[in-house]
């Protein structure tokens, strides 16, 4: 079955020979300071550059490898590291202005923005040589996602915008989820950091906690009050997916009316300069505050709170009974066991509170 894969794959990506140019002698800049590539999709080239620091080193050719990780169609799984081509070329060639090594190597668009294949990269080695007694590195295995000139302030990624509850009272708790939504297939790597702020009146609501929820690796979120609302910047490990990233913000009403919570300034990146600011739309959702102040834990609404409304939570839970009010005494969004449980510990007198 893997022999199946690897013809198929070598099939779509027509992979070549490894590409050889006539080495030139002499002496080079060598280490490197700054590595890019991006796909051009009219050429269908991906064009990289390296610069090099004043190290000098004595070397005939380095190795330029494009790969990426094919999704096979066999066994449904994303195999990664797979080489669309390798190329030894020359430094002579490509050595432009004293320490800069340039060129433009073929990749089809219809490989590069296939949803088969993603995390395209490059990787650029070289030999070592040995100057004036000090051994250099002219190219030590380094390697830098692809992503295509049109993540450059191109496509952007949206945020889904929830309350719950949409509606409550003076004094009551609400979660603002914000998912994000729609990562721009040019990113290289996954979207791995995020920035955004959240405009809303202090006067209304206060923020009590935020929470991070992600699929990806080693994210980790930090806030900062801003005027008219709260900045939020993310980090982490690459991820791809809609609701791969949920932001949850738990609020407490102060005042009735309506209040929106808007969502601008919405960027974010994978990291290696391909990116994106969403600039022009910005994302609202409402929040209905009333002037009774509901008895949070009475659920049956006959004015205490007891064991009649645990079990009429547990009933909810079970999917019994439908269409409950003030069941989430414990504010976490949802009304099942543990609400029930809390009741039950204030109607036995455990706690003073629901």
């Amino acid at each position: 079955m893997r022999k199946t894969f690897a013809f198929i794959l070598a099939f779509t990506l027509c992979l070549s020979a490894a590409v050889s140019v006539a080495a030139e002698e002499g002496v080079y800049y060598a280490k490197i300071t700054v590595f890019t590539a991006v796909y051009d999709e009219f050429t269908q080239n991906v064009e990289f550059c390296v610069e090099f620091d004043g190290a000098v080193v004595e070397t005939e050719e380095f190795v330029v490898r494009l790969y990426c990780t094919v999704l096979d169609p066999l066994e449904n799984i994303w195999v990664e590291d797979q080489t669309i081509n390798i190329y030894q070329l020359s430094f002579g060639d490509h050595l432009k202005e004293g320490n800069r090594l340039t060129g433009a190597l073929p990749i089809r668009k219809d490989v590069f923005f296939n949803s088969g294949y993603r995390d395209f990269r490059i990787s650029i080695s070289g030999k070592t040589a040995e100057s004036n007694g000090t051994v250099y590195y002219t190219i030590n295995s380094a390697d830098i996602p692809i992503g295509p000139k049109a993540a450059h302030g191109g496509e952007a990624a949206s945020l889904n915008m929830r309350l719950l509850p949409a509606q409550t009272a003076i004094g009551g708790y609400v979660l603002l989820k914000l998912s994000v939504a729609d990562i721009p297939a040019t990113l290289s790597g996954g979207l791995t950091n995020l920035n955004f702020v959240l405009n809303y009146d202090a006067d209304m609501t206060r923020i009590e906690s935020v929470d991070l929820e992600s699929k990806g690796e080693s994210w980790d979120i930090s806030t900062a009050f801003v005027t008219g609302g709260m900045e939020f910047a993310l980090n982490g490990g690459g991820v791809y997916e809609d609701g791969d990233l949920v932001v949850t913000v738990k609020l407490m009403t102060l005042k009735t009316g309506n209040c929106d919570f808007v969502v601008s300034k919405l960027g974010g990146g994978d990291g290696y300069g391909h990116g994106f600011l969403e600039e022009t739309t910005d994302f609202v959702a409402t929040l209905n505050i009333s002037g009774d102040m509901p008895l949070i834990g009475d659920v049956n609404g006959d004015g205490a709170v007891d064991n009649l409304d645990a079990a009429w939570v547990l009933q909810y839970d079970a999917g019994i009974r439908t269409g409950i009010r003030n069941g989430d005494v414990n504010g976490d969004g949802n009304v099942n066991s543990l609400d029930a449980a809390r009741i039950l510990k204030y109607d036995a007198g455990i706690t003073d509170r629901v």
